[in-house]
């Protein structure tokens, strides 16, 4: 039974993580400002490094339009009665589906190298940092403790590749590889901060990042939603895990990019919707021509959206767009400042 509500519900988004100092802007990047102590020799390589992750995520946008055209085309399938026609749907959309995961595999091995080999530039350039105040000494060997696990817990994923033929498997182990090596890259930004005293860090900025990629969570950022039907008479101070609202309408008019994990001709139960994500996320939906479109995250840059979306590992999810509350496709928003990452 659905109870109609007024409210609104703050999500979350992912925001840039900014530091400063007396001779640096406040509007530098963490990511310049490593940049602008390295090696020339580093820099270079690191310069080369950021071309393969931005090859690997454009290889990713190409297999969310494969989703995308498998998720059509499967609509189609349930909603057409002629028999042969949709043997011959369903051959296209398994053959599109398999040159995905393909793909998907591809881009995320492309990723998890660049990040590898990112790691080792960082952990080597750090060394140079011979003597460091009593205070500061525990806290950098902690976080670099703490880089090394997780790239370890990476690299015993990465092995179990070699053992591995089936691409849903490849998928699932490049997925967890992925999460705990930009895992390892937020701990060495923290060093950074730590050793060259960056001032002016927003409170918990890291710390938030951080507690996303553990708990699968978008990283939080205010923004305000109106929401019509929410399952259940429950809070939404107090939202149950897997409670799925309605939204009738987005208040803001800047682009906004969420995760669709699932469509269906009916509702689905919280434990069909478990079993496709099993996480503890407020899961959106909208009824498009019919059919209930399953949606998690809220982002305001398709790169944080990516990013989620590898993170949460949910086969055949893709990114979907709105503008001013009404659904676009991404392709009509390849030159926006939100696709391009320049928000």
């Amino acid at each position: 039974m659905f109870i109609k509500v007024k409210i609104f519900l703050f999500l979350v988004l992912s925001a840039h993580w900014v530091f400063g100092q007396e001779s640096i802007t406040h509007n530098s990047s963490i990511g310049e400002l490593i940049k602008k102590q390295l090696t020339p020799s580093d820099f270079r390589k690191l310069e080369l490094l950021e071309k393969e992750e931005r090859a690997g995520m454009k290889l990713l946008s190409e297999v969310d339009k494969k989703y995308e055209e498998i998720s059509i085309l499967n609509q189609e399938i349930d909603s057409n009665k002629d028999k042969k026609y949709r043997e011959r749907l369903l051959k296209k959309s398994k053959k599109i589906e398999k040159k995905a995961v393909r793909n998907h595999v591809e881009s995320l091995k492309i990723l998890s190298e660049a990040f590898v080999k990112k790691y080792e530039i960082f952990r080597n350039d750090i060394k140079k940092f011979h003597t460091l105040p009593d205070d500061k000494i525990n806290i950098v060997e902690d976080l670099k403790k703490q880089a090394f696990e997780s790239f370890e817990k990476a690299d015993l994923n990465v092995q179990k590749v070699f053992y591995t033929v089936n691409p849903t498997e490849l998928f699932k182990l490049f997925t967890e590889a992925f999460k705990h090596e930009q895992l390892g890259l937020l701990y060495l930004e923290k060093i950074y901060a730590v050793i060259l005293n960056w001032q002016s860090i927003p409170s918990n900025s890291n710390e938030e990042k951080i507690e996303a990629i553990l708990l699968n969570k978008p990283v939080k950022i205010e923004q305000t939603m109106y929401l019509g039907d929410i399952k259940d008479s429950v809070k939404i101070s107090t939202v149950l895990v897997y409670d799925t609202i309605q939204v009738e309408k987005l208040i803001e008019t800047q682009i906004v990019y969420k995760i669709q994990i699932a469509a269906s001709k009916t509702q689905l139960s919280i434990e069909k919707l478990k079993a496709i994500y099993n996480e503890e996320n407020l899961i959106q939906y909208d009824i498009v021509d019919g059919w209930f479109k399953y949606s998690v995250g809220y982002f305001s840059s398709y790169q944080d959206a990516q990013n989620f979306k590898t993170r949460i590992g949910v086969p055949g999810a893709f990114i979907i767009a709105f503008k001013n509350g009404k659904r676009v496709p991404i392709k009509e928003l390849t030159n926006h400042s939100s696709y391009l990452g320049k928000n």
